[in-house]
């Protein structure tokens, strides 16, 4: 696929780059950085085999997805340090506490 949009690679690293640069630039962010980043990829990729294999092109479904995928990596950041530069550790003591 970056063979047909060269400007993605570009895109791409930028994206990184920012992400790494506001979670504190430094050790801890590297991996604060990565871990969000590899977990947006997966997600992503995950999106886009529902929308593919359940979504046949409808709307309705595209923003049930997109809606679900939101809350999901909302939740993420706010519970999870891994993903998130303010919080001290990962909580499971209810969605919005």
């Amino acid at each position: 696929m970056t063979t047909q949009v060269v400007w993605l690679v570009a895109w791409v690293g930028y994206a990184a780059w920012a992400s790494f640069y506001y979670a504190g630039g430094n050790k801890d962010a590297l991996l604060k950085s990565y871990a969000a980043n590899l977990a947006g990829m997966v997600q992503g990729a995950i999106f886009f085999w529902l929308f593919l294999t359940f979504g046949g092109g409808s709307m309705l479904v595209l923003s049930v997805l997109i809606g679900v995928f939101c809350f999901v990596m909302t939740i993420e950041g706010k519970h999870c340090a891994a993903f998130s530069d303010s919080r001290p550790v990962c909580r499971s003591r209810g969605f919005f506490r």
